[in-house]
């Protein structure tokens, strides 16, 4: 950011002195045209990028190129448009833009990038007990059902059981009956 901005100075600077043989500028003006939309793009897309833009200054340009028309001008274009306000705050421009330690930079985003891998972390291990405690929810359920499946297996075998011992108590209540019969009918005499 702090060398592009000071070569876009610098280059701005250079040709605006040196506007007195136009002509001779004109392949050097165009190459610096393309050069200021490509550097005002990439000072767009570092706005937009939120973290970095609230890390360090970024330079604004205008959209359209410095002109070198008058050549009668006495000012720079950059303080003519705005850019910078007087020759000296070329200087407090390139402090301001240099003035953001590497190091704090560093260390802030170091700092940042800490702190979402901590947060990461932190929402891996609560998926991990989340999905834990789905599984021990399907276990349960798991073995509530195979209880039920055993109780009513247990119950139908009873059930079952109790049935059979009923026919059996009903078909030895029909043959002590039927023997009473043929023994009370044996013992009448028949006159």
């Amino acid at each position: 950011m702090k060398a592009s901005w000071t070569s876009y100075l610098f280059n701005n600077s250079w040709l605006y002195r040196s506007s007195d043989s136009v002509e001779a500028l004109e392949p050097l003006r165009a190459k610096f045209d393309e050069q200021h939309d490509r550097l005002c793009d990439f000072y767009a897309q570092c706005t937009a990028v939120r973290y970095l833009s609230t890390l360090i200054t970024i330079p604004k340009l205008p959209f359209d190129a410095p002109t070198l028309a008058d050549e009668q001008k006495s000012v720079s274009p950059l303080i003519e448009q705005g850019i910078v306000q007087t020759p000296a705050d070329y200087a407090n421009v390139q402090k301001a833009v240099s003035s953001q330690p590497t190091g704090a930079v560093a260390n802030a985003y170091m700092a940042g990038q800490q702190a979402y891998e901590a947060q990461q972390q932190q929402l891996e291990q609560q998926r991990q007990q989340q999905l834990q405690q789905q599984q021990q929810e399907l276990e349960q359920q798991r073995l509530y059902w195979e209880e039920q499946q055993k109780r009513n297996s247990e119950a139908q075998q009873l059930a079952q059981q109790q049935l059979l011992l009923d026919q059996a108590q009903r078909q030895a209540q029909g043959r002590v009956a039927e023997l009473e019969r043929d023994i009370f009918g044996v013992e009448r005499p028949v006159r």
